[in-house]
């Protein structure tokens, strides 16, 4: 199934196979580029109502639903900020335009273990939508290691990924 999805400016067509919030998520990240995360992300229909798990499939098959604009919480207020998919690079501080910028006041290591969840959800969401994914995972949550073989396959489907991606 095909969603038109729009993160920031930015707007892609996101294809999922499964019509649910959290799988559409992650193939929206994946499309755009970004860290796939499903905590303190809010999705939006056309006319701007939030949609929650349990209307989600319900909402897509509306013809009505045009775009499904993705937003992140600002865990500071109760306010949603749009961020742009550019890799997160923040705005300048003397920008004018807020719904760019994301001010993340967390303590290093809290970044880090964020940013190494961000990256594992990212790398999974590539695996699972790749041939060949499926066993790397399968390989990795068995012996939690994998074989200079696996790990060479996995390299290669994730440069293959980023280089249709980025070019």
């Amino acid at each position: 199934m095909l969603l038109k999805a729009k993160l920031g400016g930015v707007q892609k067509f996101v294809r999922v196979s499964v019509p649910s919030l959290k799988e559409f998520l992650i193939a929206a990240f994946a499309k755009f580029g970004v860290p796939a995360v499903t905590e303190g992300v809010k999705v939006f229909d056309s006319s701007g109502t939030e949609l929650d798990e349990d209307v989600f499939e319900d909402i897509i098959t509306d013809p009505s639903t045009r775009v499904l604009t993705i937003k992140y919480e600002t865990g500071l207020e109760t306010s949603v900020a749009e961020v742009s998919p550019e890799r997160f690079q923040l705005s300048s501080p003397h920008s004018s335009d807020s719904q760019d910028t994301v001010i993340l006041s967390d303590s290093p290591l809290r970044k880090r273990q964020k940013l190494d969840a961000e990256a594992k959800q990212l790398v999974e969401s590539i695996l699972t939508s790749k041939p060949g994914g499926e066993r790397i995972i399968n390989e990795y949550n068995r012996t939690k290691s994998l074989v200079d073989e696996t790990r060479r396959k996995m390299v290669n489907i994730l440069v293959a990924d980023m280089t249709e991606k980025n070019g």
